[in-house]
């Protein structure tokens, strides 16, 4: 799925009295919408698209307090596969890590190049999930960027 994220400032946001944030594809319907209730929010769309390629557009729409006021935006796109890609993590060569609270550990991570395109300029990231050895649970997740 792609999840665009918008925010704007706290002064910008008080300049609007709505704002909407919409998917359409090609013939104009819109396929996700969604409003911006505080200066953060998200809208993403999961590809259950039949073709190859789609031709989407993101539309944003916000509703000014006074008509002559403008504002400034941040939008992040993301997109998430949903195969995992999964890599081996050792702490000093063990597959298993302890921490321990402001004692700075180094991980070594070893993994494949997906077999995927990744676009130029763009950020391969993920999650890494830690789980108990004796529960079982997931107890710490942790983001991790990805050079290629």
């Amino acid at each position: 799925y792609k999840e665009f994220s918008v925010s704007l400032s706290k002064e910008d946001f008080n300049k609007v009295t709505d704002f909407s944030m919409l998917i359409y594809d090609k013939d104009g319907k819109a396929l996700v919408k969604t409003g911006l209730s505080y200066s953060e929010g998200k809208i993403k769309i999961s590809n259950n698209f039949k073709s190859d390629s789609v031709h989407l557009t993101l539309e944003l729409v916000p509703a000014f307090v006074n008509s002559t006021d403008s504002i400034t935006i941040s939008l992040k796109e993301s997109t998430f596969w949903n195969i995992p890609q999964l890599f081996q993590l050792k702490d000093n060569k063990r597959s298993t890590a302890t921490f321990y609270p402001s004692i700075p550990t180094t991980l070594e991570c070893n993994y494949d190049i997906p077999v995927y395109a990744v676009p130029a300029g763009s950020k391969s990231f993920g999650v890494i999930y830690f789980e108990s050895d004796i529960t079982k649970k997931n107890e710490l997740e942790l983001p991790i960027y990805f050079k290629f």
